[in-house]
């Protein structure tokens, strides 16, 4: 009876250890959403992504997917849901040469605020008098 029960204290705590390392656990917010930007001519205006929430310490991830002018070009920079800056910020140039080429984007979200809520503001690169769109895919944390 001692060795059944023993046995059986084994196989429990066997299959506990082996269930708890197949699962798999996506603690952070990468899944991509779609993005698009207008830059009408003559116009300063920035443009923004939606707010999604930063659950992590990594980088911010967007992909350019089309760019309606050859010559366009923005600059990107992650920023808060309230539309202000963090406490370090890089700002990242985007042209034709990004196109279907993904590219992370260094912020401070996370260390200035925890989970928090951001965007991407995107101003024109570019002369005014060019009248350009540009989409593509984005997500504020990455794997």
């Amino acid at each position: 009876m001692k060795i059944a029960k023993k046995l059986y204290i084994v196989v429990l705590s066997a299959a506990m250890v082996l269930s708890v390392g197949s699962l798999t656990v996506y603690a952070n917010n990468y899944t991509d959403t779609a993005f698009d930007f207008t830059f009408p001519p003559q116009s300063y205006d920035s443009q923004y992504t939606n707010a999604r929430t930063k659950t992590d310490s990594t980088s911010s991830y967007m992909k350019l997917q089309n760019l309606s002018h050859s010559n366009a070009a923005f600059y990107a920079e992650v920023v808060h849901s309230d539309y202000s800056s963090f406490s370090k910020t890089w700002v990242y140039k985007f042209d034709s040469g990004d196109l279907h080429r993904g590219r992370y984007l260094l912020n401070y979200a996370f260390e200035d605020y925890g989970y928090t809520k951001v965007r991407i503001e995107a101003d024109r690169a570019v002369s005014p008098n060019i009248g350009f769109t540009a989409d593509g895919v984005w997500s504020p944390d990455s794997i």
